[in-house]
């Protein structure tokens, strides 16, 4: 069944990657109703590459920025001017498999769905169609959802991106929505992202970030308050292995 569908793209600097992450949502076996790219402010040839990309789909809308405003707040300018009923996201520097709209066409109406992903174009055909409610707990200790997989009922869902959180803004509203309205993920790998490029970049900033939303975790969920101490120590304790393993 048909759905109507918003792709949501922030974008910073992108002249690299843009064309392709836009083309995948236009090579698309089942079409989406619109495309917004939302510029934080580039000053390299993104909004050039993306205005030649519009001259031939009306379907792209270009927003742009004279100031940085961050992923968090982009991502939710998207959903507010999304005309759809399902908003969809892509980063800049990621693409989508070519029926990923497709196979989420065919899924029952759910809240918030998401696939698996990989950074190995060659699992780019990897489609197991099979979809599954995921425990908020295992959410909560570990992010299912890479943001370019992510699909939200727009109509349904009213939270939006924390825009005060600079890492993680991510993970904290993937898992309050989790919480609220269960994710419900496929098993096929529709969209290669880059995400662990230089990762250890920002690992201790990303792992505060974490730690950050466990504390606001508390606020929908309060038992999670005499988990905090574990929950902690968790975090910390992945980071040391990253940096050993990282060493080795």
């Amino acid at each position: 069944m048909k759905k109507s569908i918003t792709a949501v793209i922030p974008c910073y600097n992108s002249e690299a990657t843009i064309q392709q992450a836009v083309e995948s949502v236009l090579n698309q076996s089942t079409p989406v109703n619109e495309i917004i790219v939302l510029d934080d402010h580039s000053t390299d040839q993104t909004v050039l590459i993306l205005k030649k990309l519009q001259k031939n789909h009306s379907q792209i809308q270009i927003i742009t920025h004279d100031q940085n405003q961050g992923p968090g707040r982009l991502r939710n300018l998207g959903i507010q001017l999304a005309q759809s009923k399902y908003v969809a996201f892509l980063d800049a520097d990621d693409y989508w498999h070519l029926d990923k709209i497709k196979i989420f066409c065919e899924q029952p109406d759910v809240f918030f769905w998401a696939s698996r992903y990989s950074t190995d174009p060659a699992s780019n055909n990897i489609l197991i169609n099979q979809t599954g409610k995921i425990p908020f707990i295992k959410q909560l200790l570990k992010n299912q959802v890479a943001t370019p997989t992510a699909i939200i009922n727009k109509e349904m869902i009213h939270e939006r991106f924390d825009e005060t959180m600079r890492y993680c803004e991510d993970y904290e509203y993937f898992t309050r929505l989790t919480y609220h309205y269960g994710l419900y993920l496929n098993q096929s790998i529709l969209c290669i992202t880059s995400k662990q490029k230089g990762l250890s970049r920002h690992l201790f900033k990303m792992r505060l970030g974490e730690i950050r939303m466990y504390f606001k975790a508390v606020k929908y969920c309060k038992p999670i308050l005499f988990w905090l101490p574990f929950l902690i120590l968790y975090s910390l304790i992945k980071h040391l292995i990253y940096k050993v393993r990282s060493r080795n």
